[in-house]
């Protein structure tokens, strides 16, 4: 649970700031008026929409960003030829250009490692696999998964394209939508404004839904008030979402240089959920005591490479630490006496406490 708070907290920081960044780069409002408004704005939206109402607009601005990406890519390079973008970016920043540098590997290496241990231990996945048709859940994530992997590569090339034109993007997170008001003018800046902030409003109510649920369901309902009933719980979800949205907001109210900075902060605690759950699946010898240790560690020396190696080196240190501490306590000391079963008891146990 303090894994996901941390995380939570974090994207709900990069959210906001993203809000007010967007407004900022397309129409020159101030940071923090664009920030307030996505943040209010989904506040309200989440309190009286909840889960069924984001994941029914989910999908409809998910096929409204790729929409968007594919054709601005497909203008701008009808307008600027490959030829010619790969020419300007030599111009201007040939070292982007070489493909096994430092800084990229490890920015590749760790969004891999960052994206699994997010999916691992985000509650944002949990409640949708337990919402949706156990027939489809498996096939759902893998299309998904598989459509949105060209999302990074076109953004990308876009980014190439700014390069090559000198385009003056003052943080790395305003380069789609500089492009885009830059290829298709007015109308491209409306279209952006309009479909980035429905995403970043389903993003952050998606955040702000799983992440009250959970504080209040494994703090107030589990440890304060098991008898609560569930008005009094959907009651305390909604003042918990109002509050991690006030305290999002006071941690971002200055600007920081990047979102991926503020978002890799928490690279540690989210790659070190990596090899619990991969070896808690299919390892059922898995020693409980070599996981605790392993997260612990994986958070403080993530955290320790982050600030004296780089935000990008957090997930990497972490997730190889961890990797290293769990197969050796598995290995010397392997839990001989974990039984499925049991699992499937306290399971079946903690639902019908639950419900009553």
């Amino acid at each position: 649970m303090i894994v996901s708070a941390w995380y939570f907290l974090g994207f709900l920081m990069t959210q906001a700031m993203a809000g007010g960044i967007l407004l900022q780069a397309l129409s020159g409002l101030e940071y923090r008026i664009g920030m307030l408004i996505i943040m209010v704005v989904c506040t309200i939206y989440t309190i009286n929409g909840g889960l069924k109402a984001i994941l029914s607009t989910d999908f409809i601005l998910s096929m409204l960003i790729l929409g968007v990406l594919f054709v601005t890519a497909i203008l701008a390079f009808l307008r600027f030829s490959p030829s010619m973008v790969y020419e300007g970016v030599m111009a201007n920043r040939p070292e982007l250009m070489n493909l096994i540098s430092g800084t990229g590997i490890m920015y590749l290496g760790s969004n891999f490692l960052f994206a699994c241990g997010e999916i691992f231990h985000s509650n944002i996945w949990w409640q949708r696999i337990y919402a949706a048709n156990e027939k489809v859940a498996a096939k759902s994530f893998i299309l998904s998964g598989l459509i949105w992997t060209t999302v990074p590569v076109v953004a990308g090339s876009l980014a190439f394209v700014a390069v090559a034109n000198g385009y003056v993007v003052p943080q790395v997170n305003m380069v789609f939508p500089i492009v885009v008001s830059k290829l298709l003018g007015p109308v491209g800046a409306v279209m952006v404004l309009v479909i980035i902030y429905s995403a970043l409003a389903s993003t952050v109510s998606s955040v702000l839904t799983s992440s009250a649920n959970l504080l209040v369901q494994d703090i107030y309902k589990s440890l304060l008030n098991p008898g609560a009933p569930d008005e009094k719980v959907v009651k305390y979800v909604r003042y918990t979402m109002v509050g991690l949205a006030v305290l999002a907001v006071i941690l971002v109210w200055s600007p920081r240089n990047s979102m991926y900075q503020v978002l890799y902060l928490t690279g540690s605690a989210v790659a070190s959920t990596i090899w619990p759950v991969a070896y808690g699946i299919f390892n059922k010898k898995t020693n409980k005591t070599a996981v605790l240790a392993a997260m612990i560690c994986s958070m403080i020396f993530g955290l320790i490479a982050y600030f004296k190696i780089s935000s990008y080196a957090a997930p990497v240190v972490s997730a190889t630490l961890g990797m290293i501490i769990i197969t050796l306590g598995t290995r010397i000391a392997p839990d001989k006496n974990f039984h499925w079963r049991d699992l499937n008891e306290q399971v079946t146990a903690a639902i019908e406490k639950g419900g009553k």
